[in-house]
Formats: C-alpha cells, sequence, structure tokens
C-alpha cells in the first residue's frame, strides 16, 4: 500500500511541478487562454480526425455498485473526501511499457523486451499497452525546449512562450508509428483501452502565442476517428485530469480530477464510451 500511494504521489507531483514552473517564471503574469469551443482537428498520415462534441462535455459522478464506501484513511483526508479515490489509491498500480534508455548523444529510447520502440528528445514515464501489443506514449520530437523548460520571450501583450509540446504516439505491434495529437495541444498521460478501439489522454490547448489553457480530457475512438473533451472546473488554473483506468469490460474510463490548492478536492469520475 504505501509503495503504490508512492508511485501515484510521484506522479501528481510531476504533473504538478509543471504547473509551478508555468506559474513561478519570473516576467509571468500570463494570460489564461480562453476556452475554445471549436472542433479542433487531429490529424495522422492516415486520416483526419475532428472533435466530436464542439463544447466540453461534463465529467459524469462515477456510479457506485452498491457497496457501502470504505473509510477514508486519515492520511488520505487532506487529498480527497471522496471514498473512491481512498479505495482506489488502496489497489492501483500504473501500468509499466517498456524501459527507457538515454543514448550518448541525450536522444531517448523506449525499449519493450529487445525490442527498440521508439526514439525521442523526451519520452514520458506515463504509457500503455493494448492487449495486441499496441503501445500508446506521449513524447518530445521537436527542436525547441520541451514545455516544462519553456523560453518565455517578450514581455505583456507580446509574451510568447517558445517549447515544443509533448505529443501523443501510437506504434502499432509491426513497428508502425502514428502522431494523433495536433501541434495546438500539449497532451500527455495516454491510456489506451485493452482492445485498441478508444484511447485518453490529457491535452491543454495552445493559443497562438504558445500559452497553455487548463487541462482537458481527449476520449477517442480509433475505428471511428472521433474524439469527445471532457473537463470538470477547466476555468481554475490548477485543475487537474488524466485517465485511470478502464473497467466494466472496458465501457467505462475511469478519470481522476484535482483542483485542490486546500486539499480534500480529489475526485473519481467517469466517462462510459459503450
Amino acid at each position: 500500500m504505501k509503495k503504490t500511494f508512492s508511485m501515484l504521489a510521484v506522479f501528481l507531483l510531476v504533473v504538478g511541478s509543471l504547473w509551478f514552473v508555468w506559474f513561478a517564471t519570473p516576467e509571468q503574469n500570463l494570460p489564461l487562454v480562453e476556452p475554445v469551443y471549436k472542433p479542433q482537428p487531429l490529424t495522422n498520415s492516415l486520416t483526419t480526425i475532428t472533435v466530436e462534441s464542439q463544447h466540453v462535455e461534463p465529467l459524469q459522478p462515477l456510479q457506485s455498485d452498491g457497496t457501502p464506501p470504505k473509510a477514508i484513511p486519515e492520511k488520505m483526508q487532506r487529498a480527497t473526501d471522496d471514498p473512491a479515490v481512498a479505495e482506489l489509491f488502496e489497489n492501483f498500480k500504473w501500468t509499466e511499457v517498456g524501459r527507457i534508455v538515454k543514448t550518448e548523444n541525450g536522444i531517448q529510447q523506449l525499449w519493450d523486451g529487445a525490442r527498440l520502440v521508439f526514439e525521442a528528445k523526451r519520452i514520458s514515464e506515463r504509457r500503455s499497452k493494448s492487449a495486441d501489443g499496441t503501445i500508446a506514449l506521449s513524447a518530445v520530437t521537436g527542436d525547441k525546449p520541451p514545455i516544462e523548460n519553456a523560453e518565455v520571450t517578450g514581455a505583456g501583450n507580446d509574451a510568447k512562450l517558445i517549447s515544443s509540446p509533448r505529443e501523443i504516439w501510437i506504434i502499432t505491434p509491426d513497428g508502425k508509428k502514428f502522431k494523433i495529437s495536433p501541434p495546438n495541444i500539449d497532451a500527455f498521460a495516454p491510456l489506451i483501452e485493452p482492445s485498441g478501439k478508444f484511447i485518453a489522454f490529457t491535452g491543454r490547448l495552445l493559443n497562438d502565442k504558445g500559452f497553455p489553457s487548463s487541462q482537458r480530457l481527449y476520449v477517442g475512438n480509433t475505428t471511428t476517428d472521433q474524439y469527445r473533451v471532457f473537463s470538470g472546473d477547466e476555468h481554475l488554473h490548477n485543475y487537474q485530469i488524466w485517465a485511470v483506468d478502464w473497467v466494466q469490460n472496458s465501457a467505462v474510463l475511469r478519470v481522476l480530477q484535482d483542483h485542490g490548492e486546500t486539499g480534500g478536492h480529489m475526485k473519481l469520475k467517469q466517462v462510459r464510451v459503450k
């Protein structure tokens, strides 16, 4: 239990640190990007993917199976008042896909057993794999600094954020690689459904000056190339959301969201895809 909680705590710290870098940069009082309620095209080398919903959809409460909730452990009470979150932390373990090897020239390689799967400037720790061996990952492939090391030029209305956003890539068992996130989204934490039909990831829209909005959840159907967008409190600067796991025979995606500076705001929600 302690190891599981520590692993998840480290993940939350890494995600939260990106927000700290954004807000802690000296000349910043950076503008928050206004919500953009337009279909955002996603493209890869095979097809054009369009966002299904013009408006961001609200997350749904996690449905109970009727089992009385367990008491929240004292050490968890500062993070959440949701018994489902406490139970998740008690049993959950992030999946580990492959291993990352850093080359002499600073490039990161992802190896899955004896197979070299992917190479990039930066490959994120959170990766997932479907039952047929398709891997979903987040990587930085651009020439500019990663967004956590972004450079700010100018000031006030002339300020710009110079960075290479994270991208979501799909690698098929036969080695084909497809980028499924567009250049105007900083995308990370992909979770592919066991059959490979659905994929979910967290994304932040970048405006024309490179500044990110709050986090949103993108849930896509890989057979129809349609995406839906979800959020709970995206108007908050420190709002975080990410996919946790697929349950009920992959009909439901469990989603964890948090926006708590004072604690107690972490909630477990759901997105039904079937």
